[in-house]
């Protein structure tokens, strides 16, 4: 994410790491502080983009949609 603004010395410096990036960002959020931090960011801009708690539920059921269908969420056909 922050890669356009670097410069090109550290550029070229963290370019070995590049491919694992996605794994540190996995890694870092099975950390429990981490993660509890990254979810309420997310909870807040969910809040302050006036996402209901219920829509949020449903949005993550339906995610998971190889789990079964939940009655309470349907998707529009």
């Amino acid at each position: 994410m922050i890669e356009p603004w670097l410069s090109y010395g550290i550029r070229r410096q963290v370019e070995p790491f590049a491919p694992f990036g996605l794994l540190f960002v996995f890694a870092l959020l099975w950390l429990p502080a981490v993660n509890g931090v990254f979810f309420d960011v997310i909870d807040t801009i969910l809040k302050s983009l006036q996402i209901s708690d219920f829509e949020t539920y449903c949005g993550q059921e339906l995610y998971r949609f190889w789990q079964g269908s939940n009655e309470f969420c349907q998707a529009a056909p």
